[in-house]
């Protein structure tokens, strides 16, 4: 919001109908005006790797979305009634020791 604010102040016509002075060309504009070629390139960076990051936590958050509400009740509950139904045939035949202490 600060820059924003400074950027009305600073660039005159911000704002206007002229090309390249909307609002959302506040920082890019601030930049050009007062960063130098080197530190243009470092902000410029900076503000990729910023968008990256958003992108990865949004990538982060559909996997879990998946994982949990996707995956998790249909293929969960398959493993597990396997996991019984095994469970309950070796009682049955004798292949593991069960609470009467059979094998």
């Amino acid at each position: 919001m600060i820059p924003g604010l400074v950027a009305l102040v600073v660039i005159p016509g911000l704002g206007s109908d002229k090309p390249n002075m909307e609002y959302n060309n506040a920082i890019p504009l601030l930049m050009n005006e007062y960063l130098p070629n080197g530190m243009l390139g470092l902000a410029l960076a900076g503000l990729i790797a910023a968008f990256m990051a958003g992108v990865a936590a949004n990538v982060s958050a559909f996997n879990t979305v998946v994982t949990y509400d996707l995956w998790e009740p249909t293929y969960a509950r398959a493993g597990t009634t396997t996991t019984t139904c095994a469970s309950a045939a070796s009682r049955r035949s004798g292949g593991s020791s069960s609470a009467s202490g059979r094998r």
